[in-house]
């Protein structure tokens, strides 16, 4: 996969980067973490993203509802990268999964080519969420793509997203 940006910009947009260098493997052999429908994982501790080769995700044949091409291949990459970028930003021991995913669809959304995200989220009808009591393990557990574009559409309705980014990176939202 040719270098992309990957959700720095993103970040980076929000003063923060990555404070280790990132490894992105593309493998056919998940490692067992990543479970057995996952199509890419961030093993936190050893700093390394995995992702399916194109040809294998595709064999889904949709994601957020959206056929799979190479710019959807590219936003799973972008998702994975942002879960370890964030990861070297939080100041709180053990952000919970919610919060994890939270910054993770953001910024995958965020990432994405406009008319791909307007797919995407078309494909993801949800109702608006207006609080973070929404977003829970539960939600996320057994309705990933639905946690995913609710998390977009609520950080995208807010009056200043960075204070939120900041308030899930210290522990001031989406804590159990």
């Amino acid at each position: 996969m040719p270098r992309r940006d990957l959700g720095a910009a993103f970040f980076a947009a929000h003063g923060l980067s990555a404070t280790e260098a990132l490894s992105i493997t593309v493998t056919r052999q998940l490692p067992s973490e990543a479970g057995a429908t996952a199509a890419g994982c961030d093993l936190e501790k050893q700093r390394m993203i995995y992702v399916a080769p194109f040809a294998e995700f595709r064999k889904n044949t949709s994601w957020f509802g959206v056929p799979i091409d190479r710019a959807l291949s590219r936003s799973l990459a972008t998702h994975e990268a942002a879960h370890a970028i964030a990861s070297c930003n939080f100041s709180i021991p053990n952000p919970t999964i919610q919060a994890k995913e939270y910054l993770a669809c953001v910024a995958m959304f965020s990432s994405m080519p406009t008319a791909l995200r307007q797919k995407a989220l078309a494909g993801m009808p949800v109702e608006s969420f207006d609080s973070f009591d929404r977003f829970t393990p539960l939600l996320y557990m057994f309705d990933p793509m639905r946690f995913g574009a609710g998390a977009y559409r609520h950080f995208s309705a807010l009056p200043e997203p960075a204070s939120v980014i900041r308030a899930v990176l210290t522990g001031k939202a989406l804590t159990d």
